[in-house]
């Protein structure tokens, strides 16, 4: 339990229970009049009893004023010590959930619930953004981490190379993307699988990495390639040229390594939901 501060101040300020001394009507050989101790009330027989000096059983001795300004300003200065620690063990915390995200590569979105990484799932709705749900399990996203499931597939390219890919089927997973994350393996895309045809836009909005966006038709033709998507930006900046029912999100740099242009077929090697 921690005490507020002014209640410690005024707690310390408040007077000892005595109620002054009382005059003795006895004197010394000398002539002068001896002072009295210092009396106090008794609850018992309400009537007022001699208090042995100095703190014993009966009372205690009165304390000055600077002593009790001294005792407040202890009092408030312990206060104030255990909040710094307190604030400080918090701030450590902090630092040590930040430090554990940047290892996995992914930003926890702390402005939504769900299941941490390791625990239950039924579908990725149930888990805390970006966290995935395989196996139902919450874990961190296959670009991430690199581990290939079930529900990944594997793309090829003309000049003959192949990358991995998540695949974005759902609503939610189109909705989601690539956000919340601060690296993506190198041998890993995030393929969009949409419906139908139709002009698409993509914009950058929680997107913590640069990105290469390749548009592709139904027939897996590409229509246009924009290189270095520019990370948290915000509103549609991306459009495809022409209806687009694909679209291929890369690691920035990796569609001018693949000679990717547009006219080019990629290969559906597997894809889960979008043959």
């Amino acid at each position: 339990m921690i005490l507020h501060p002014i209640w410690l101040i005024e707690s310390s300020l408040l007077p000892t229970k005595t109620w002054g001394n009382r005059p003795s009507a006895q004197s010394t050989r000398n002539g002068g009049a001896r002072p009295s101790a210092q009396w106090t009330r008794n609850s018992k027989s309400k009537g007022f009893q001699r208090a042995k000096p100095f703190g014993g059983a009966w009372g205690r001795a009165p304390q000055s004023h600077s002593h009790q300004t001294l005792r407040a300003l202890a009092s408030l200065s312990l206060v104030l010590l255990l909040s710094v620690a307190c604030q400080s063990n918090e701030h450590a915390v902090q630092q040590q959930a930040a430090a554990l995200e940047r290892e996995q590569g992914i930003v926890l979105n702390k402005g939504t619930r769900g299941a941490k990484q390791g625990e239950s799932c039924h579908q990725d709705q149930e888990c805390l953004q970006p966290l995935r749900c395989v196996a139902l399990q919450c874990t961190l996203p296959p670009v991430v981490d690199g581990v290939a499931h079930d529900l990944c597939g594997r793309i090829r390219f003309e000049n003959g190379g192949e990358l991995n890919v998540e695949m974005a089927l759902t609503p939610f997973q189109r909705e989601r993307g690539l956000m919340f994350i601060t690296r993506m393996a190198p041998d890993w895309g995030m393929l969009f699988v949409f419906d139908e045809q139709a002009q698409r836009s993509f914009w950058m909005q929680n997107t913590f990495i640069s990105l290469d966006m390749v548009f592709l038709s139904e027939l897996r033709e590409v229509l246009n390639v924009v290189e270095n998507a520019a990370p948290l930006e915000v509103g549609p900046r991306y459009r495809s040229k022409g209806p687009a029912r694909f679209v291929l999100e890369l690691n920035a740099g990796k569609a001018k390594e693949l000679r990717i242009e547009a006219g080019q077929h990629i290969e559906f090697l597997s894809a889960p939901g979008a043959m």
